[in-house]
């Protein structure tokens, strides 16, 4: 029996999990015998590119458009693909309202689940997510997530990965800190060149620290690369996220006893220079373009001493769960895609240690942790534990495919 034509819907969403997604579930699904078909629209091409993608079709939007406009150009492109089921990879509903419209089997991938639902044209029509086949929630355990009243279809599910992702990360985390990083030299030759007492990896995206990434800062703005802003952050989310970022730079400079080097994604560091600058103890360095080799991405999380995630459900937590690497997690920003609510579940499996983002001690808890080798052991433990159950018992494969083939 031939397989289906899956489309892959993509773009529409700020962050950059959703294009890791995209890349692992293309990946697994060319494994299986799959050939999908990747959409996605052109303010979201590069975060694409830069994991060696590129859409077969392709929305060309501004940032002036209104949801209205968006809905019309996506079907104008969707017309032209033939496909038999729609793979949403995205929170936004431009997408998946046209095959709701025209009968074709949809499901819907996020880390988390709708908090708003609202009626064409707004960004999350609330049929869409209720009628999806499937609404699948990628975590890192088995989260016991809030579900909306009508929502019967929510699934709490693994991270796509195809099989060569875990070939290469039970490799990875067979490494010492150290073996890891002379595998990085070549990559990034300040592990060799600096002096340091630790080595931090931090785990924030640029578009949470971004001021023109604020609606209307992004109405027709384009960075020096030319690349656009979504304009999905909040004005809250920026002054917290960017807030901790800095005074975190501050605090090891002035709290940690030892020089820190520590890695953070390139707009990240541009954006924080004038903390930076001010640093003697602290040095950061940044991945080069294009944005991540997915592999290198994994040996810097093995080769730090510590990773700093800002959420407990994210694409970096799921990978650090499948490494088994502890980290520091801090939420922020707060009262954001429930990963508020999903600490106090992480604790709970001692799959995670907390420092709120806000916490003026947080350079002493910091290095407390950093020493505390047990409890460290302990932590990696039920996070590899974790990952086998939901590898095991919840897999993303397992419920998509099963859905696709009973699907007409």
């Amino acid at each position: 029996m031939k397989p289906k034509k899956i489309l892959f819907a993509t773009g529409f969403v700020g962050g950059r999990g959703s294009s890791k997604a995209v890349r692992w579930a293309y990946d697994g699904f060319r494994e299986k015998g799959y050939d999908p078909i990747v959409v996605s629209e052109s303010m979201y091409l590069y975060k694409l590119q830069d994991l060696n993608i590129e859409p077969d079709f392709v929305i060309n939007r501004s940032p002036l458009d209104n949801d209205e406009a968006i809905y019309k150009k996506t079907a104008t492109v969707l017309k032209k693909i033939d496909f038999d089921y729609l793979l949403a990879f995205q929170p936004r509903t431009y997408l998946a309202y046209y095959a709701l419209k025209n009968k074709i089997p949809y499901s819907i991938v996020e880390y988390s689940v709708p908090e708003v639902f609202e009626k064409y044209p707004g960004k999350r029509i609330g049929t869409v997510y209720e009628q999806a086949n499937l609404y699948l929630c990628l975590c890192p355990f088995p989260y016991n997530t809030p579900v909306p009243k009508k929502m019967k279809n929510v699934i709490v599910c693994s991270q796509p990965y195809p099989q060569s992702r875990l070939d290469f990360a039970n490799e990875v985390k067979q490494l010492t800190p150290n073996q890891a990083r002379k595998k990085l030299y070549g990559y990034y030759p300040e592990l060799k060149k600096y002096q340091y007492d630790q080595l931090i990896f931090l785990n924030i995206n640029d578009e949470y620290v971004n001021p023109f990434n604020i609606y209307p800062n992004n109405l027709d703005y384009r960075n020096q690369d030319g690349f656009a802003q979504n304009g999905y952050l909040r004005l809250n989310d920026f002054d917290q996220t960017n807030g901790f970022v800095n005074r975190l730079l501050a605090g090891l400079e002035t709290n940690f006893p030892g020089k820190t080097l520590i890695y953070m994604l390139e707009k990240v560091r541009e954006l924080t220079a004038p903390v930076l600058n001010q640093c003697k103890n602290v040095r950061a360095f940044s991945r080069p373009s294009p944005f991540v080799d997915l592999n290198v991405d994994l040996l810097l999380k093995q080769a730090s001493d510590m990773n700093i995630c800002r959420a407990a459900l994210c694409d970096n937590q799921c990978d650090l769960y499948l490494l088994g690497k502890p980290c520091i997690t801090s939420v922020v920003p707060v009262n954001f895609m429930n990963e508020d609510k999903a600490i106090p579940e992480a604790q709970q499996r001692n799959t995670a240690y907390v420092i709120p983002y806000d916490d003026s001690d947080y350079i002493t808890k910091l290095v407390k942790f950093v020493k505390d080798k047990k409890m460290q052991q302990s932590i990696s433990k039920n996070m590899l534990t974790n990952f086998k159950l939901m590898w095991q018992k919840n897999n993303f494969y397992d419920y998509v495919i099963q859905d696709i083939n009973n699907s007409k």
